[in-house]
C-alpha cells in the first residue's frame, strides 16, 4: 500500500553506480514535486503509475501479490506482447523461492526490469533523420565502411530517407561476416518494397587502398562518407585522399564527410595531429582531391573502444587502458557520434557546401573517466547476473549453445566439448572444469543437455560477484599488445600514443567540452552519457547472454563487439 500512497520512479543506473551488490528496483517520493527535484521527468513518473494500475487491476483480491494466472497478463500488457510458451514459469520460477504461487510488486519489477536489457523496447537509442531538414533531392550517398560501429548505423539511418539511396562499402574477405549478414538482411527489406526501388539499399565491394574499386563505387555518388581505425593511424593519409581523389574523378560528388579526432582541436603540437592536418590540407587545398567541400566530424574519447578488452573484462574482471582510468575524459557514445554524422549527411546542400572545410565536434555531455565506467560495468553486471537469466528465452539460447558444442550428436557433452563450447563464451578452463565436476562425478561420464542447462544457470546465478578494476598499462606492455594482438605497426603506435598523451594530461575533458557545437541543435536531443552506453551494452559483457544478437533482436551489438 505505501508504493500506491507515494509517488515512485523505477531507479535509474546513474544514482545507483557508486554503491556495489543488491539495491532497491525503484525509489519512492512523498510528491511529485520532490521526485521532480530529483531528477526524473513526468514521464518517468507516469510509467511507474502505469506498472502500479496494471498492478492493481490484476491484485483482484487487493492481497498486495499477483498468483501465477495473473503474471502472463501482466506481463502482456507491460512488456506488449505475449509471453512465450514456458517462458513465464520460468520467470516466476526464478523469483518465487518459497513456491507459494505469489509475487510481490517488488519481485514483479524485477521480472519487468530483468526484460529490459534484451527487449526490443528498450534497445540502444537509434539513430534518426528528422525528415522536415532533409534534401528533398533524390541522392546517393556511400559509407566506407558500412560495416565499422558508426557506418552501419548512418547507413541504416540514411535508408529511412524515402528520396536518398544507399550504398553500403564492404571489403571483400575482411568484412565482419555477422555484420554482413545484417547488412543483406537490411537490403532485402528494403529494395523492391514499399514502393522502393531495386537499388534503394546496396552492398558494393569498395577498398580504400583500391582507387579502381573507389571509382567504381562512387558512379553517380552525391556525398560519401570515410573514416579510418584510430588503430590504423598511419593509414588516415592514404585511404582518406584515395576517396577524395576518386570522387573527384567521378565528378558526381558535392561533399566527402571525414570522421576523425579532436586531438588536432586539442593540441596542434602532437604527430597525431600533425598527421591530421596533412590529410585536411591535402583535401581542402590539394589539387587532386578536386577541393570538394569536406565535411570534418572530430569524435572525442569513444567509450565504445572498452568492447577491446571484452575478453578479459569477461574473465578476468580487469580493464587494462594505455592511459590513467582517473584522467577525466569528455568521452563520446558511438551512436552520438552516428547521429551527427547521420543528420550532416542528410542536409540540403546549400547547408553543407558553403564552405570548402566544416568542423563539428562531437563528446559526452560531461567529464567522466574510466575509473568510473569500471563501476558502472560492475553493477550493471552483478545486476544482471544476479537474476539468473532462467527466463525461457535464455534457456533455449543454452540449448542451441548445447546443440552446437555436441559435436558427435550423442546426446552428452564430454569436458572436451564443453571446453570449446564455453571458451568463446568468456569462460576460462577453470570455470568450465568446475561447472563440468559439478553434475560429473568422474572424468569420463558427461553432461546431458539438462544438466548443461541447468548448471550453467546455476553457475551464473550463484557466481561470486567482484567488481571490475581499471589499470594503467605501462607503454611497453601496451606497445607489447597493439604489435602481437593487434596487429599495429611502429608509426601507428606512436601515433596513438600521443594521442593518450593527450588523454593524461586532462586534455581530453574541460578542453574538450569548449569546443561544443550545437549538438542538441542539430539532432533534436542531448548527447548520450558513458552510462548511457553502459546499460545499452553490458549483456555483451556477460556469459550468460551470450549469442545476445541472434536471440533477442539486438543486432546493434554484432556491429560494436566486431569492430574495436
Amino acid at each position: 500500500s505505501e508504493s500506491k500512497e507515494k509517488v515512485g520512479v523505477l531507479r535509474r543506473a546513474s544514482t545507483m553506480i557508486q554503491k556495489f551488490g543488491s539495491v532497491p528496483e525503484y525509489v519512492l517520493y512523498d510528491t511529485e514535486e520532490d521526485a521532480l527535484a530529483s531528477g526524473y521527468s513526468k514521464d518517468d513518473l507516469a510509467q511507474f503509475r502505469q506498472l502500479q494500475d496494471t498492478f492493481a487491476t490484476l491484485d483482484t483480491n487487493q492481497s498486495g501479490f499477483l498468483e501465477h494466472k495473473n503474471i502472463h497478463d501482466f506481463l502482456a500488457k507491460t512488456l506488449n506482447r505475449e509471453p512465450a510458451k514456458g517462458e513465464v514459469e520460468c520467470m516466476i520460477g526464478e523469483l518465487d523461492k518459497n513456491q507459494d504461487g505469489k509475487i510481490s510488486f517488488n519481485e514483479v519489477l524485477e521480472l519487468i526490469e530483468s526484460q529490459d536489457v534484451l527487449e526490443k523496447k528498450n534497445l540502444p537509442t537509434s539513430v534518426k533523420i528528422d525528415l522536415k531538414k532533409a534534401d528533398e533531392r533524390e541522392l546517393t550517398i556511400l559509407i566506407i565502411p558500412s560495416t565499422g560501429n558508426c557506418g552501419y548505423l548512418i547507413a541504416n539511418a540514411l535508408a529511412k530517407v524515402p528520396n536518398f539511396k544507399i550504398r553500403c562499402g564492404i571489403r571483400s574477405g575482411q568484412s565482419h561476416e555477422g555484420i554482413l549478414s545484417l547488412l543483406r538482411k537490411h537490403a532485402k527489406s528494403w529494395n523492391g518494397t514499399n514502393g522502393n526501388p531495386d537499388d534503394k539499399f546496396e552492398l558494393v565491394e569498395c577498398d580504400q587502398n583500391s582507387a579502381e574499386s573507389l571509382q567504381a563505387a562512387l558512379q553517380g555518388v552525391h556525398r560519401v562518407l570515410t573514416y579510418v581505425p584510430t588503430n590504423r593511424f598511419s593509414k588516415w593519409f592514404e585511404w582518406t585522399t584515395n576517396v577524395g581523389k576518386a570522387a573527384k574523378a567521378v565528378g558526381s560528388v558535392e561533399a566527402v564527410y571525414w570522421i576523425s579526432g579532436q586531438n588536432l582541436s586539442l593540441d596542434p603540437s602532437l604527430v597525431s595531429s600533425q598527421e591530421e592536418q596533412r590529410v585536411v590540407d591535402a583535401m581542402v587545398l590539394g589539387e587532386d582531391c578536386g577541393k570538394i567541400p569536406l565535411v570534418e566530424i572530430r569524435p572525442n574519447s569513444i567509450v565504445s573502444n572498452v568492447y577491446a578488452m571484452r575478453e578479459m573484462i569477461m574473465k578476468e574482471g580487469k580493464m587494462m587502458l594505455p592511459f590513467q582510468p582517473s584522467a577525466p575524459v569528455a568521452m563520446v557514445h558511438p551512436t552520438d557520434v552516428a547521429q551527427l554524422t547521420a543528420s550532416l549527411m542528410a542536409l540540403p546542400k546549400e547547408e553543407i557546401t558553403n564552405k570548402p572545410h566544416t568542423i563539428y565536434d562531437v563528446h559526452g555531455p560531461k567529464v567522466d573517466t574510466y575509473d568510473n565506467v569500471a563501476k558502472m560495468l560492475s553493477w550493471a553486471i552483478a545486476k544482471e547476473e544476479r537474476r539468473g537469466r532462467k527466463r525461457m528465452s535464455y534457456r533455449s539460447n543454452l540449448i542451441a549453445a548445447f546443440n552446437e558444442a555436441d559435436t558427435n550428436g550423442d546426446g552428452i557433452l564430454s569436458l572436451e566439448e564443453l571446453t570449446v563450447c564455453l571458451e568463446g563464451r568468456g569462460y576460462s578452463f577453470e570455470q568450465t572444469v568446475e561447472i563440468f565436476r559439478r553434475v560429473s562425478q568422474d572424468n569420463d561420464s558427461g553432461l546431458t543437455q539438462d544438466q548443461f542447462v541447468d548448471q550453467l544457470s546455476d553457475y551464473i546465478e550463484n557466481k561470486e560477484e567482484a567488481p571490475i578494476a581499471a589499470f594503467a598499462m605501462p607503454d611497453e606492455q601496451f606497445a607489447g599488445f597493439a604489435t602481437t594482438v593487434l596487429g599495429m605497426n611502429p608509426r601507428d603506435l606512436e601515433l596513438l600514443l600521443s594521442v593518450f598523451s593527450l588523454i593524461n594530461k586532462g586534455d581530453g575533458s574541460e578542453a574538450a567540452l569548449t569546443m561544443k557545437e550545437n549538438f542538441v541543435a542539430i539532432c533534436g536531443r542531448e548527447p548520450l552519457g558513458a552510462e548511457d552506453w553502459v546499460r545499452e551494452n553490458v549483456g555483451a559483457f556477460m556469459p550468460s547472454h551470450w549469442d545476445l544478437v541472434k536471440t533477442h533482436a539486438r543486432e546493434d551489438l554484432c556491429c560494436k563487439t566486431a569492430y574495436v
